[in-house]
């Protein structure tokens, strides 16, 4: 390939790469993800033959807990074709996922976070790989089950948090314990420690970083970052329903 190639692909990938954060990026698909319409003529070859389907990793040029290889194994154990590359325009890790769109005839892209295995299988899934699907379904139902047999309520708001988060899990303790007051539930897990209950999370932790981070176990999703008293409320209250 070309040097005049490279730089023709890196301009879509990065223009596939705005829209796509501008149509909203995922952390724990909430909602179904919305491709946006950017096509992408020379992605064509890099769409696996069966569904049509391949994944880009883009991460940070500063990025210690960035980990390729192990999105790499998830991409290669659902058969849809993988690449890397090193991207100035992110902040944080992201897949963009191309697919073929057989009503356009043309291949359409979105991005999504690579936060962690589960949202990684369960952006694949929405995109139309069965056994990402299949995985996805898989992933939920080994955690819940194996939080069940800790003693650990589905409904309850995981709290995982680092000592060295300074301000932002600091001021989560607060909130915390209001929410506790009013009898929702909270289970908390420093990322030090080794506990069952962390194992059984281990598809769902955001091991590209950030904290604090909040998992609600039964309806499978998250939040990065710190809450207010009342946005935290919102969540264990969803949670709960």
């Amino acid at each position: 390939m070309t040097e005049g190639k490279l730089k023709v692909d890196w301009g879509l990938l990065v223009l596939a790469l705005l829209v796509g954060l501008f149509a909203g990026a995922l952390f724990f698909p909430r909602t179904s993800v919305e491709y946006a319409n950017v096509t992408c003529p020379s992605c064509e070859n890099l769409l696996s033959k069966e569904e049509g389907l391949s994944v880009i990793y883009l991460y940070p040029v500063e990025c210690g807990n960035c980990d390729v290889s192990r999105v790499k194994m998830l991409a290669d154990k659902v058969g849809v074709p993988f690449m890397a590359f090193v991207n100035d325009a992110v902040g944080y890790p992201n897949i963009l996922v191309t697919r073929q769109d057989k009503s356009i005839n043309k291949s359409v892209s979105t991005i999504a976070r690579a936060s962690n295995d589960y949202n990684v299988v369960a952006t694949l899934c929405l995109a139309g790989n069965k056994m990402a699907c299949n995985m996805k379904e898989s992933m939920a139902t080994v955690m819940q089950t194996c939080l069940e047999e800790e003693g650990v309520s589905l409904d309850s708001v995981v709290y995982y948090y680092s000592d060295w988060c300074g301000t932002l899990c600091n001021n989560m303790e607060s909130p915390l314990e209001k929410i506790e007051g009013k009898g929702f539930k909270v289970l908390r897990i420093n990322e030090k420690d080794n506990t069952p209950e962390k194992e059984c999370l281990k598809d769902f932790l955001n091991y590209a970083g950030g904290f604090p981070q909040l998992i609600c176990p039964s309806k499978v999703i998250s939040n990065t970052g710190a809450l207010s008293t009342d946005g935290l409320e919102q969540f264990a209250e969803e949670c709960g329903k």
